[in-house]
């Protein structure tokens, strides 16, 4: 027996977490706790989070926690005070609440909260800027924007602004 419990041990590997996806927040109803995701394995996560916050948990209950790219139905399993302060969580998955549908209008998406947040390049702004670009150029293009009426007001606008400087 002890040779069966020892093998499933070996097997059990956590993977770190790199610091630009660690980010997470635990969800307890309606209050929200900010946490860093320190491990991550196939069955949970082990969470880093301030002490004041970890007085809001309770261990033995279920929470939801949302990552940058997940959203799961976690209990809680173990708290311990870390040597540099923090608390530190383990977390047992529970259920993946995210689904197909929620994974792909997050990848169609350009301009959510969710990717805005991400501490990635913001190459948002820099799309919606293009976009406005391009609408601005076909509403004043000779064909279409006299067609619509807009054509002349963009010209006349234009060309105040160049008389300006």
């Amino acid at each position: 027996m002890s040779d069966s419990s020892s093998s499933k041990q070996a097997g059990f590997f956590r993977c770190p977490v790199q610091p630009e996806v660690a980010a997470a927040t635990i969800c307890i109803g309606r209050k929200r706790v900010k946490a860093m995701l320190h491990e991550q394995s196939i069955d949970g996560f082990t969470l880093m989070i301030e002490p004041k916050e970890a007085l809001k948990l309770k261990v033995g209950t279920p929470w939801i926690l949302l990552t940058d790219s997940e959203r799961t139905r976690v209990r809680s399993e173990w708290m311990f005070q870390a040597d540099n302060g923090m608390v530190q969580l383990a977390v047992r998955r529970l259920e993946d609440l995210r689904t197909a549908e929620d994974s792909d209008r997050h990848r169609w998406s350009l301009f959510t909260r969710r990717t805005r947040g991400s501490g990635q390049a913001r190459n948002n702004e820099l799309a919606f800027a293009g976009i406005v670009l391009l609408l601005f150029i076909v509403l004043s293009m000779p064909g279409l924007g006299d067609r619509l009426g807009t054509a002349p007001r963009i010209q006349a606008a234009v060309e105040g602004l160049l008389q300006g400087f």
